[in-house]
């Protein structure tokens, strides 16, 4: 009954969620990383390795990380942009939840 009840709501739900929130964190994370570059060049890291800044592997995703551990998102001044970006955050950590409590369901 429990396992009909999660493979027939809980997993559709947590795979659209997972969809939809890490598809909206790649476009977010480009907007707000291509906002960054213009206008906080200086919290960009830089090159350490051929990922970062390339667009073609996603670096901008982890431009984006290093400036969530170094802190530097708190100087955008912007309210809204600061805003856009703790919602890519968010959006981020609940797709990856997601899909881990999807993964996690074949294991039980």
């Amino acid at each position: 009954m429990a396992a009909g009840w999660f493979v027939d709501t809980v997993v559709p739900a947590l795979i659209v969620t997972s969809i939809v929130c890490l598809v909206g964190y790649a476009l977010l994370a480009r907007l707000v990383y291509d906002y960054i570059a213009r206008n906080y060049g200086d919290l960009l890291p830089q090159r350490d390795s051929w990922v970062q800044g390339d667009d073609i592997a996603m670096g901008f995703v982890t431009a984006l990380g290093h400036i969530n551990r170094t802190g530097g998102w708190r100087r955008i001044e912007s309210v809204f942009w600061r805003r856009l970006y703790l919602l890519n955050r968010a959006l981020g950590w609940i797709g990856s939840i997601a899909l881990a409590i999807f993964l996690a369901g074949f294991f039980v």
